[in-house]
């Protein structure tokens, strides 16, 4: 959630539902989450709202009554949770959903390096003596510190984990957050979609062009090959801000992906394969909140032509 959507969302719930029925500007409302827990797990704390099981079939009871077959809906990340927990409300409910994978995390093989840096703060705050420790070898406050690590940098969370007493190796082990081989498989029986999210959940617009274009057809081919997929579909990491006219013309013309999406709410596209998406789980109270917030401040740039994404 942006600090404009923050502010809006004070705002959001006095929209009248009749209007965004009436008048919604796209052809479908697409909304996505991470994971949906009864608990929020240390390594998505901070960085986006856990959704529980009882709020999540409110919002999709909202969705349904009121957008019907006008909504589709998308999980990021490939977390576990999606197999163990929303998978089965969704198949009671008959509802089709994506799932976006990131390659390199299937099976538990290695983990995000912002979850990683979700762990080391949730170990500080558990043991002052550690926080206190890590805070010496980095001269900063820890969570000032830790999720400032870029992507490139990464492989410094690796050595505050060791002053951290984190093993992520351990906790992939035992805690298993992603989504196994035979979890996909399931979901593919039951009549999910999966897609690709990128081979690692890097920013998107920190890659130079031809490691965007690596990072998309790498994932998306494996993905396509070990589960014998007929279709292509990717959802970009973090956000598709910045991303050039260029890549998307030959990610299409070359037939990487069949479809895109994106995550920056209700915003019309230059290209009819990509979608931009509402996160639900992005401090938003519930689905009808999140959509009443976006759709007030589309409304609010519509004068001035900002709703459209401009690509060069």
């Amino acid at each position: 959630m942006t600090k404009v959507t923050a502010f809006l969302s004070l705002f959001g719930n006095a929209v009248p539902q009749y209007l965004i029925n009436k008048n919604y500007p796209l052809p479908k409302v697409s909304v996505f989450y991470h994971t949906i827990k009864s608990n929020t797990e240390p390594f998505t704390k901070g960085l986006y709202r856990t959704i529980t099981p009882l709020q999540f079939e409110k919002d999709l009871d909202y969705l349904l009554h009121h957008f019907g077959n006008r909504f589709e809906l998308s999980f990021d990340d490939g977390l576990s949770s999606c197999a163990e927990v929303a998978a089965p409300i969704l198949k009671r409910k008959g509802i089709q959903a994506t799932f976006f994978l990131n390659t390199a995390f299937i099976d538990n093989k290695e983990l995000f390096y912002r979850y990683k840096a979700a762990l080391i703060i949730h170990a500080c705050s558990a043991n002052p003596s550690i926080q206190q420790k890590v805070e010496q070898q980095i001269k900063k406050k820890v969570v000032d510190y830790v999720y400032q690590v870029s992507y490139r940098n990464r492989h410094e969370l690796d050595g505050l984990a060791q002053d951290a007493e984190v093993d992520f190796n351990a906790y992939l082990k035992q805690h298993k957050p992603y989504l196994n081989t035979s979890q996909i498989q399931k979901l593919l029986a039951d009549g999910f979609n999966i897609g690709a999210h990128s081979i690692d959940h890097p920013p998107f617009f920190e890659l130079q062009e031809v490691d965007q274009i690596y990072q998309i057809e790498t994932s998306m081919n494996w993905l396509t090959e070990r589960f014998n997929l007929s279709y292509k579909y990717f959802s970009f990491p973090f956000t598709d801000w910045g991303l050039s006219a260029r890549l998307f013309h030959y990610i299409y013309e070359k037939h990487l992906v069949d479809a895109t999406w994106g995550c920056a709410g209700i915003k019309h596209e230059l290209f009819p394969q990509h979608t931009q998406r509402i996160a639900l789980d992005a401090g938003y109270k519930n689905a009808a909140h999140a959509i009443k917030t976006e759709y007030l401040y589309y409304q609010l740039k519509r004068p001035f032509n900002k709703n459209t994404i401009q690509r060069i």
